[in-house]
Parts: C-alpha cells; structure tokens; sequence
C-alpha cells in the first residue's frame, strides 16, 4: 500500500484504527492469559486442594473415633459396663461405616494419576483392616479385656499405617497443587513480559504511523503555502507543477496549476 496516495480522510483515520487493532490484540493475548489462569486455579481448587481437604476430614473422624476406643477400652479395663460399651461401641462402629463410605471410590478419583490411586487404594484397605479390628476389639470389651487389648493393639498398628497413607497422598495432593500454581505464575510472569515488550512495539508503531502521516501532510501543506505565496509575488511558473500523489492535495496543486496559467494568460494580455 502506498500511504502517499491515500487520502486525508483515510490516513487521518488509520491512526486510531490501528491503536484500536491493537489495543484489540493486547486486550486478546490479557483475556487469554487470565482465561489460563482461571483453568489452572480452577483445576487445583476442584480436584487436588478439594481432595486433599476431603482425605484431612476423614482422616480426622478416624483419629477422632480412635481416642474414643482408647478412652473406652481404658474404662473398660477398671470396670466393665456392658451397657456403656454397647452404646458407645455401636456408636463408634457406626462412624467408622461412615468413614468406610466416604473412602469409597467416587466419580473424582477419576482426575487422579494411576500413582494416586495405587496409594488411595492403600488408604482404602488400610482403612478396612482398622475397621475390622475396632470392631473386634469392641465386640471383645465385654468379655475379655485381654483379647479386647490385642485387637486395640492390632487398631493401634492401622492407625499408624492410615496416618501414614493418608498424609502421603494429602501431601501428594498439595505438592502437584503447588507445582501447578507455580507453572501458572511462570507463565503469568512469562505472559506479562510478552504483553509490555507488545504494548511498547504498539505504541512505537503508532507513534511511528503517526509521524510519518503528519510528515506526508505537512510537507504537501507546505508545498500549497509555497505556491500560494510565489503566486502572491508573481511567480506563475509553480513548484507545484508535480502533483502530489494524495488525492486531496493533487486537487489543490492542480487548482493552483490551472490558477497559474490563467494568471499568467493575463499577464501576457496586458
């Protein structure tokens, strides 16, 4: 495209047409990149923060119903009250379901890695054999605080492993978390360099447009005050004789072309 032959109206336009391109692009490459971000967050806070949240709640009723069976295993070896057993017994067993229903495969797990599962299907069994030896170890409270201590005892050793297994994956959880938001901040911080180093480029270019069409302009403007004023001191034979390549201007140039030789037919008739 020659900008020379473009008209006043266009180049006076094209300035703020491309500061609107480009502002367009730049508002583009931020939505894009706050559209990433959005995911990314979205992403951690449904599925690993979510998960790992959930796995700390359970594993908490399993502590909580833990301190429970010590507490009545303990009363239960300095008086046996086979009433007080059975209904905290069945309580604490009915918790422990509970828990066993909540560590039950559900459709989130889908979005974890085979590694993830491998370890929750840890948890899970973990969690079984816990719930078994609670249970005989509630069932033997009253009738023989011995075999009720072995299978505490039997409890204790799940518990730990349930901690275990249960802090591994929580913490795996949160660690692909971290490493998640941490990419997402590189790239912000990659997605902001690239927005400056193009929002400067734009305002160059414009700058840059901008100058070279008022410099087009003034120099034809120029030119016209030029003819008028070697016309005014009664110079016909115009520099204006080479028409500007811009429509508007090539008008003017050739009005005064026209203006010239009339002025000079005059001249020559008097």
């Amino acid at each position: 495209m020659n900008f020379k032959r473009l008209s006043l109206a266009k180049k006076i336009a094209m300035t703020p047409l491309i500061g609107v391109i480009l502002v367009l692009v730049l508002s583009a490459i931020f939505v894009l990149s706050l559209n990433d971000q959005r995911r990314t967050l979205s992403d951690v806070a449904e599925v690993e923060f979510a998960q790992a949240i959930a796995l700390d709640k359970v594993f908490f009723k399993i502590a909580h119903v833990h301190s429970q069976l010590h507490s009545l295993l303990r009363d239960v070896e300095t008086e046996a009250d086979e009433e007080r057993v059975y209904i905290v017994g069945r309580g604490l067993i009915e918790a422990l379901h509970n828990v066993v229903i909540e560590v039950s495969p559900k459709g989130s797990l889908e979005k974890f890695t085979d590694e993830d599962r491998v370890l929750y299907d840890k948890v899970r069994e973990t969690v079984s054999h816990y719930q078994h030896a609670v249970i005989n170890a509630i069932d033997m409270a009253s009738l023989s605080w011995k075999l009720a201590q072995h299978h505490l005892t039997s409890a204790d050793g799940y518990f730990v492993l349930a901690d275990r297994d249960f802090h591994e994956l929580s913490a795996r959880l949160k660690q692909r978390a971290y490493e998640k938001l941490a990419g997402n901040l590189d790239n912000s911080k990659s997605a902001l360099g690239w927005f400056v180093v193009i929002a400067v480029t734009a305002s160059a270019l414009m700058i840059s447009v901008a100058w070279v069409f008022s410099r087009n302009l003034l120099t034809g403007i120029n030119r016209v005050i030029n003819s008028i004023t070697m016309l005014a001191a009664g110079e016909y034979k115009l520099a204006a004789s080479v028409l500007s390549k811009n429509q508007e201007l090539a008008s003017i140039d050739n009005a005064l072309l026209v203006l010239s030789g009339k002025l000079g037919d005059l001249e020559r008739e008097t």
